[in-house]
């Protein structure tokens, strides 16, 4: 919990946050979410004749590299949940630009 002080006028409202708590409890947030950002200008409309792989270049090499680990079996040389990770954040970026063509 993040103490504060208050302080009003007739007119204003002032905010006063102890800035160390507050940081720390940024920090811990960051460290347990991932937050992915997406801007509604990078929006990709699919069309039949859309070169995904062109439009998605991270997903593809990691969905390749996740592949390879999956034909290959799991082994030691290359940590699996690092490859997965990253899968799913890519899948995740992809899915919200990714926009049928009705929409534009």
């Amino acid at each position: 919990m993040v103490k504060a002080r208050i302080w009003q006028t007739l007119r204003d409202v002032l905010l006063n946050f102890h800035t160390r708590q507050l940081e720390k409890l940024l920090e811990q947030e960051c460290a347990r979410f991932r937050y992915l950002n997406c801007s509604i200008a990078t929006v990709v409309y699919f069309k039949s004749s859309a070169k995904l792989d062109a439009r998605f270049p991270r997903l593809f090499r990691t969905l390749n590299r996740v592949s390879g680990i999956i034909v290959n079996g799991l082994s030691n040389k290359e940590p699996s949940h690092g490859a997965f990770g990253e899968l799913s954040k890519e899948l995740l970026a992809a899915a919200g630009r990714l926009k049928h063509q009705g929409f534009r």
